[in-house]
């Protein structure tokens, strides 16, 4: 699944920003590694298991251009249609099909050991308003309702741009409150806190306490990732 926003279009097999011509990853690189992994790991208990693959798009605000008609893709406007048509699969539940599942499942580790984080404090990281793209740019004020990153060329909604680096700032510390000041300190005071506020109501969970109130996703922010 990507949440690509924006214009993004394909010429000869590269994917472009519409707005910067700036070329990014191209998605279906990542989904063939991917399959060719999955393929591999099932070789051995489950020869000759039939694996279809696709990329799907779940971003409203996300258009590709000149995309070829045989793309293994599935855009926001056919997203309903793709769960319908699954959820219509007969053999979805198969016996094998659940087999595969649970040896997946059994294959899961949660801690890898080759895993290593790096060190990092709350003052020695940059902080600001960042772009969510690849790029990893700074948003600045671009309209009254609008943010721009001047490396890409994306424009994000303030919403947008708060939301995504409140998720940022909760996964660098997780252990720490989810406040309004906070989070104004966190985008380093590129944005209002009435702003922050409208936002933390709309997408997160208020927890009062006394003068102070802390913020915890909902039910629905667990589940997804993107913010209209």
């Amino acid at each position: 699944m990507k949440n690509y926003e924006g214009d993004f279009f394909i010429v000869k097999d590269k994917w472009y920003v519409a707005h910067s011509k700036q070329e990014i990853r191209n998605p279906l690189t990542q989904l063939q590694r991917s399959e060719f992994l999955l393929r591999h790991l099932l070789k051995k208990s489950y020869p000759n298991t039939s694996i279809k693959t696709c990329i799907v798009f779940i971003n409203k605000a996300f258009t590709l251009y000149q995309a070829p008609l045989d793309l293994s893709a599935v855009f926001p406007t056919q997203l309903a249609r793709f769960l319908e048509r699954i959820s219509s699969n007969k053999s979805g539940s198969s016996a094998r099909i659940i087999a595969i599942a649970n040896h997946l499942a059994s294959l899961h580790v949660a801690n890898s050991s080759y895993e290593k984080l790096p060190i990092y404090s709350y003052s020695k990281l940059r902080r600001g308003l960042i772009c969510d793209v690849t790029c990893g740019g700074i948003l600045e004020k671009h309209t009254v309702r609008t943010f721009i990153c001047h490396k890409c060329q994306q424009t994000k909604t303030i919403q947008h741009a708060i939301y995504q680096n409140i998720k940022e700032f909760q996964l660098l510390f997780p252990e720490r409150e989810v406040t309004t000041g906070v989070i104004h300190d966190w985008c380093k005071f590129a944005v209002s806190k009435a702003a922050i506020l409208r936002t933390l109501k709309t997408h997160f969970y208020p927890v009062p306490n006394g003068k102070h109130t802390h913020y915890l996703p909902t039910p629905k922010e667990d589940k997804n990732e993107g913010v209209e």
